[in-house]
């Protein structure tokens, strides 16, 4: 009987940090919303790990961003960062030609790495750019 309520209390707290987790899916939402619950998550998952310390600076930084946060401002820093990342692409390009007029396949599979990483991270911000703007 004893192994038994154990096993049932068990599985309830599970149900409830998983619950508790689960209630913080933040991918439906957009802009501000989405940073905020964001946040909130990580704010949960040091909750869960006992990291008092962390806690309070993500609380911190929710404050702040529920003080400061617009859309538009996200808007323009997801530009700022395809921009850069698309002068990373660029600059990763030229390396790659370099790397492969003198022969250096170390180097060719380093900058090869280096753009794939930089084109995906294009494809995600070019994504959240969509999103926010509502074209999906």
């Amino acid at each position: 009987m004893k192994t038994i309520l154990v096993t049932v209390s068990g599985l309830a707290l599970s149900l409830l940090s998983f619950n508790s987790v689960a209630a913080l899916d933040c991918s439906e939402l957009k802009g501000c919303d989405r940073k905020f619950c964001e946040i909130e998550q990580q704010i949960e998952y040091a909750k869960q790990a006992d990291n008092p310390r962390k806690v309070d600076g993500l609380n911190k930084a929710l404050a702040q961003a529920r003080a400061n946060c617009s859309d538009a401002d996200l808007k323009q820093e997801l530009m700022d960062d395809i921009r850069e990342t698309e002068d990373d692409i660029a600059e990763y390009e030229a390396d790659l030609l370099e790397a492969e007029a003198s022969g250096n396949t170390k180097k060719v599979k380093k900058y090869q790495n280096k753009l794939q990483d930089e084109k995906h991270t294009l494809e995600m911000l070019q994504q959240e750019l969509s999103e926010l703007s509502g074209e999906n």
